[in-house]
């Protein structure tokens, strides 16, 4: 017996996996998903808040020890402007790092998701090497494959393909996954003001410029994935 004749002697319940997706799955993305948009991230936000307020306070102070004669309001609001901006910039790297790093997580997650599919679908009586190692999105398109579905043609595929790229490129910096990456996504290297794209601080991904608009982009992209696949398998 074939190998692909071997998997479809085991054919799994795929409406017992779609319910799966969408009970199991898609609910852990969008927690995910929840805990940075209404915990995390507006924590972050309060830097510029803060950094408002150093603008204000020194703003008043400026006023109050500036002689009324040679009061100056453009020069005032200038100077307490700097002071803001100086208070926030420290912080600027680091905040857009750890935005860019929801990517990490998020592709994390999904791979964690596609390995407990893999190795529940995959026959026991399979070939050990791949049930004893970790599944790559190869194994898995191949095993679906088998099955008659192309992970290609699913609608989310290619922004599931961009997470992947931009995962590796936030964790691992300059390298092929960021080339491909800017192929494909270059306004993500494109900071707020005009500079060279590029991408040197591992972890960080210093030179991504992520906004939180994307961050939903690549949520949702997660959840139509395995949507889009419980109905591909079920023919729905």
């Amino acid at each position: 017996m074939s190998g692909k004749q071997h998997i479809l002697a085991a054919m799994p319940d795929w409406q017992l996996w779609r319910h799966h997706f969408a009970s199991v799955f898609v609910p852990q993305i969008e927690l995910y998903g929840r805990m940075w948009k209404e915990r995390f991230l507006p924590a972050l936000a309060e830097l510029e808040n803060e950094a408002r307020a150093v603008e204000e306070k020194e703003q008043q102070r400026l006023s109050t020890e500036v002689d009324p004669e040679s009061f100056d309001p453009d020069g005032v609001a200038e100077q307490a402007y700097e002071a803001g901006l100086a208070y926030y910039e420290p912080f600027a790297p680091i905040r857009q790092g750890l935005t860019n790093m929801y990517a990490i997580g998020l592709h994390h997650l999904v791979e964690q998701q596609v390995l407990l599919f893999f190795r529940q679908v995959t026959p026991a009586s399979g070939p050990s090497s791949k049930r004893e190692r970790d599944p790559s999105f190869k194994d898995v398109r191949h095993l679906l494959e088998a099955y008659g579905v192309v992970v290609a043609q699913l609608r989310s595929w290619p922004m599931m393909q961009k997470l992947k790229l931009l995962a590796d490129c936030v964790k691992h910096a300059e390298g092929r996954a960021c080339r491909k990456l800017l192929k494909r996504e270059r306004g993500w290297f494109n900071p707020p003001l005009v500079g060279r794209p590029r991408v040197r601080q591992p972890l960080f991904g210093q030179g991504i410029y992520l906004d939180e608009g994307t961050l939903w982009d690549l949520t949702d992209a997660a959840r139509s994935f395995w949507a889009e696949l419980g109905d591909a398998l079920t023919g729905t």
